[in-house]
């Protein structure tokens, strides 16, 4: 009998251990490969959107009805779940905000939660490249373009259906920016064209003589080209500034200063900015429009709300470089140029400082910005969330270009414009 009751307190001993042991090794997986609660994803989704409630001038009085739509499905979604991946999470959140129809507006993994998507975050199909022309949509494949006629089964119908639900939709270029993201796995999850636990992107499309082709390419990992925040060329006749980011900072100042005195010690009278390549920062108008010897321009304000009718412009002082550059300016733009880019790019142009060459941006030259930065999610998570209308004195929601081309050959146009 003693034998027994010896080996009975073994296993009531024994069994916490065990369970312990299931627990840690349970909380060790769910961590490690990404995954968390479903109670905790709607905790999430519910601090994200009580953020964009209490910023966003479109959410303040109530969520727009496409955000609402998203915000139910996905807590929907998260009830019938016991967990859900971090990387799911977030691709609900981009979704629940991108639908206000606002760049600006957007969710970042941040802290311990990076780690989840190196493995991600890079995945693309490196040889196809879509395009958006003319209500069309062409894939390129091998270096040759052909009318693509399904991704994923979703015929061009739905493809643009849901690129336009979910995206950023002020302009056609905001379109043509969302279509050329297809070949990356993380494009095709937000825009319920994929699914995070794809391997493959499938397509068909229309060959030169009309015969249907299918095709499937694995997706891999990539690592992309580092490019210079800031950098500049000084030829015999011109020169170009390029700008692909927008912090104005001392560095920022000390750079321009650099150039700008190199410049004065030629007799170079045409200069192109180079914003193809700009997603945007903050306002750079002032720090560059100084070296072009101006001292009050026509600048962009902010508004609670989006104005309803005319708007009386603002200006902005600023002073000028005792050795300013008083030649031709050029500003190079792409659907690529956005925010902070695209309001340089049409302050220059409405101040008659400089003509743009290449295609219009992607974003309004009026729209929500000015953003304020917030984390959330026990600090998982960075949000950046617009607070006003940025409003510029221009009409309609797209920038007016004076020598419109391909973006890839403005800087052939911009010599041949300057008779180089």
């Amino acid at each position: 009998m003693n034998g027994v009751r010896k080996g009975r307190h073994k296993w009531i001993f024994a069994i916490p251990v065990l369970l312990f042991g299931i627990l840690v090794f349970s909380i060790f997986w769910l961590d490690n490969w990404g995954w968390t609660s479903s109670g905790y994803a709607r905790n999430v989704l519910e601090e994200c959107v009580q953020t964009m409630e209490k910023y966003h001038p479109l959410c303040k009085k109530q969520l727009p009805e496409k955000t609402k739509d998203i915000y139910t499905e996905v807590v929907k979604k998260y009830e019938n779940r016991w967990f859900v991946s971090r990387y799911e999470l977030f691709l609900d959140l981009e979704r629940t905000t991108r639908s206000l129809g606002d760049g600006h507006t957007a969710v970042l993994p941040y802290g311990n939660l990076n780690r989840y998507f190196e493995r991600t975050k890079n995945k693309k199909a490196e040889e196809l490249s879509f395009e958006y022309q003319e209500g069309k949509i062409y894939v390129s494949v091998e270096g040759q373009k052909y009318q693509l006629m399904k991704l994923n089964g979703y015929s061009q119908e739905e493809i643009l259906r849901h690129c336009i639900f979910y995206g950023e939709y002020e302009n056609e270029y905001g379109v043509k920016k969302d279509i050329s993201i297809l070949n990356r796995l993380e494009g095709l999850v937000l825009y319920d064209l994929g699914k995070i636990t794809d391997t493959y992107i499938h397509i068909q499309y229309l060959s030169g003589s009309g015969k249907l082709i299918s095709r499937t390419y694995p997706f891999y990992t990539s690592q992309k080209s580092k490019t210079p925040k800031w950098s500049y060329e000084i030829e015999e006749n011109y020169a170009i500034l390029t700008i692909n980011e927008c912090w104005n900072t001392p560095e920022f100042s000390e750079f321009l200063d650099e150039f700008f005195t190199k410049l004065s010690q030629t007799d170079i009278q045409n200069l192109a900015i180079d914003l193809r390549k700009n997603g945007g920062g903050n306002d750079i108008c002032a720090a560059v429009i100084s070296h072009l010897g101006v001292s009050e321009y026509v600048s962009s304000q902010g508004f609670p709300q989006k104005p309803d009718g005319q708007v009386e412009d603002a200006t902005c002082k600023t002073l000028p470089s005792s050795d300013p550059f008083n030649g031709n300016v050029y500003v190079l733009t792409s659907k690529n140029t956005y925010s902070s880019a695209t309001v340089l790019a049409v302050t220059l142009f409405i101040n008659e400082l400089g003509k743009i060459i290449g295609e219009p941006s992607s974003n309004s030259p009026s729209s929500y910005g000015d953003c304020t930065i917030e984390t959330f999610a026990d600090g998982n998570f960075l949000m950046q969330v617009s607070q006003y209308y940025m409003y510029l004195p221009v009409q309609g929601d797209t920038m007016q270009v004076d020598i419109p081309c391909p973006p890839e050959q403005a800087v052939e146009v911009f010599q041949k414009e300057i008779g180089d």
